[in-house]
């Protein structure tokens, strides 16, 4: 899983050992991958904002995952660009994770 920006932002790119890409808005990697790109193909249609997007994929995987901590099987990073139009990373912790999954 890759990520770039084009000309209307940031863009994930998914390729596989054939050397075939795509690009996506948001895009499902691992077990049950089908079943949740199918959920964030429809979510995404609705172009989300930063929070809705967190939020359906944190529904997403309490579904899937039915523990407590979801932080021990996720890892969430936002890339996003402020008004000067730096970058700005943020990789959620533990606790952050777990805040937004009990809010689901």
């Amino acid at each position: 899983l890759e990520v770039g920006t084009v000309f209307f932002g940031f863009q994930l790119f998914r390729t596989d050992p054939s050397g075939n890409y795509s690009g996506w808005k948001a895009v499902a990697i691992g077990i049950n991958s089908i079943l949740n790109q199918s959920i964030l193909n429809e979510e995404a249609k609705n172009c989300l904002d930063i929070y809705s997007a967190i939020g359906t994929i944190v529904k997403i995987y309490s579904k899937k995952i039915s523990k407590i901590n979801l932080s021990q099987y996720i890892d969430l990073v936002t890339l996003r660009r402020d008004d000067l139009n730096n970058i700005l990373y943020h990789r959620f912790n533990d606790e952050e994770i777990d805040s937004l999954y009990m809010k689901v």
